[in-house]
């Protein structure tokens, strides 16, 4: 996803400061590694900006949901570890965690506190429900990765944009691309989509995008927009070609 030059100055001082809160000598000796999600930080920074959020609260607020935004994520990545490394990646995710409430707790946004509290309970409900035996169906996977991955990003826009439910779609269609994009490079065997399944699920969501009012576009990211989820339909575009003359 193309991103302006300050924008790019911004994500790795936050990335630097986020990166200090979530270091600890003992998980980095034992090699566990996290990073930050440049694009939640990148869809968030948006909403924010949008909604005019001054500066210190927009780094402080953005700071928060990528904490929250890791310390939930790295407790997916326990398949195939040792029962040391388990713990210590489920110990790594509730250190961020108490780092995002320390945050939080000195920007003093109650209602915002509220709202991701809310939304981690259905991020969590969603991780239960694709795990469960038996398989998904394609469009069960998608809606429960969206809610995994946008969640946060909606409560979000919930609690800072004047006119959520207009920018909604558009965000919706960004987490939409981003859930096939992690899933076209999963090492899941079966993949959870087919390149078929992926490419119309994106297709749509480009539709819904491009047929927006210009009122309901939000602003900082409608530059981008279009050309991050292109650049991923180019892709399964060619992948679904192959895949249908097998």
């Amino acid at each position: 996803m193309a991103i302006a030059e300050a924008d790019e100055v911004l994500y790795e001082e936050v990335d630097k400061r986020v990166q200090r809160y979530m270091y600890h000598p003992f998980l980095q000796a034992s090699q566990v590694r996290q990073s930050v999600s440049r694009f939640h930080f990148q869809v968030g920074h948006a909403i924010l900006r949008s909604a005019r959020v001054a500066e210190t609260e927009l780094r402080a607020v953005l700071e928060a949901v990528l904490l929250l935004h890791q310390g939930l994520s790295i407790h997916d990545d326990v398949d195939g570890q040792s029962e040391l490394k388990r713990q210590l990646h489920v110990l790594a995710g509730d250190y961020d965690s108490s780092w995002y409430y320390w945050v939080l707790a000195r920007l003093g946004n109650h209602r915002l506190l509220s709202s991701l509290c809310e939304a981690v309970v259905r991020i969590n409900e969603a991780k239960m429900m694709l795990v469960q035996p038996g398989g998904l169906s394609a469009e069960r996977y998608m809606e429960l990765e969206e809610t995994v991955q946008g969640a946060l990003l909606y409560a979000l826009a919930s609690e800072y944009l004047q006119r959520p439910d207009d920018y909604m779609p558009q965000i919706r269609s960004l987490v939409q691309a981003y859930v096939v994009n992690e899933a076209m490079h999963s090492r899941r065997t079966p993949r959870p989509l087919t390149f078929r399944q992926a490419y119309g699920w994106l297709t749509d969501a480009v539709e819904r995008v491009l047929h927006l009012p210009a009122g309901a576009i939000l602003e900082p990211i409608s530059t981008f927009v279009i050309d991050y989820m292109m650049v991923i339909k180019k892709t399964l575009e060619s992948q679904t070609l192959v895949e249908g003359n097998r």
